[in-house]
């Protein structure tokens, strides 16, 4: 498992997260930019904008030319589209872009102009998805921008994007079972807590498998089911085996957000549930179960974020 500064590392199996892992909405903070990706209908219709920096291929290209086609089709159709049918052509332009920003490795000032190209320009002509080269390389889609514009849409997507908040949280860094506190990782939400004074709920795991049940038995959109399911697989993945810090002659530690009493509470809750459902619920629910006595017999501890170490 990675570590930092004793806080636990997002993008690991351990955790069950995968950086800018479709499905966890991007934010947009220029507000040039802003304007332009929250104008899809507008961006469809907009002149092309390459540029020289970025090493577009032909194919993806392609890929972008049908999909402003579609955007406009459905722009131009005012409703019953499907924006799941266009999340599946933006997660082709996805691959493509992120394929030619790999392979750039612009640096100093030419990875500069190319944030500006990624962050503000191409959202001009690429409707609704967004790049950058700081801190994280990344061109995608932008789900609240798609959200916005459900009217456009069908009522799969609806159904689909009605239960997003909850399901995926707002935080494109992390699974919504992780609060951030600070860059890369942070606590797990397993019961509640009070951050500044003000009491938050944990993420309820035991409602997350029942919408995810849901919406899994009622979808039928590719794209939808593809990111239902893997949150799924990332929840259980970190139920199973709940990510810890170790230090050598010392108890391996959870870095919880609220109280031990509060966070083992919630384990028991959702193990119990959880040993009910079928096969691969019931390995998450033997894995919190062997959590739950370490924890009790001493062997692993429960801290708050402030109290663990590099808290």
């Amino acid at each position: 498992m990675s570590l930092v500064r004793g806080k636990i590392a997002l993008g690991v199996v351990a955790v069950g997260c995968v950086l800018f892992a479709a499905g966890w909405p991007l934010p947009v903070t220029a507000q040039s930019t802003k304007r332009a990706v929250e104008q899809p209908c507008k961006s469809a219709v907009a002149p092309v904008r390459y540029g020289k920096i970025l090493k577009v291929s032909k194919k993806t290209k392609l890929e972008i030319a049908a999909y402003r086609r579609a955007w406009a089709r459905a722009c131009a159709k005012g409703g019953g589209a499907s924006l799941n049918a266009l999340l599946l052509r933006a997660g082709r332009v996805k691959a493509g872009m992120n394929k030619a920003i790999a392979a750039t490795r612009a640096q100093g000032k030419r990875a500069d102009r190319l944030h500006t190209q990624l962050s503000k320009v191409y959202p001009r002509f690429v409707p609704a998805m967004v790049g950058s080269v700081i801190e994280f390389e990344f061109f995608e889609p932008m789900l609240p921008v798609f959200k916005a514009h459900l009217r456009l849409g069908n009522a799969e997507d609806r159904a689909f994007f009605a239960s997003h908040a909850r399901l995926f949280g707002g935080d494109f860094k992390a699974p919504p079972w992780i609060e951030r506190t600070w860059d890369y990782g942070g606590c797990i939400r397993l019961g509640r807590w009070t951050p500044h004074g003000k009491r938050r709920a944990g993420y309820n795991f035991v409602a997350a498998a029942g919408e995810i049940a849901r919406l899994k038995a009622t979808l039928k959109g590719v794209w939808y089911r593809r990111q239902v399911v893997a949150l799924e697989t990332r929840m259980l993945q970190a139920l199973t085996k709940l990510p810890q810090l170790r230090q050598k002659g010392k108890p391996a530690v959870i870095d919880a957000c609220g109280t031990s009493a509060e966070a083992l509470g919630a384990m028991r809750r959702t193990a119990m549930a959880f040993a009910r459902g079928h096969s691969t619920y019931r390995r998450a629910a033997a894995g919190l179960q062997r959590t739950i006595a370490a924890v009790e017999t001493g062997r692993v501890r429960i801290c708050e974020t402030a109290s663990c170490p590099g808290g």
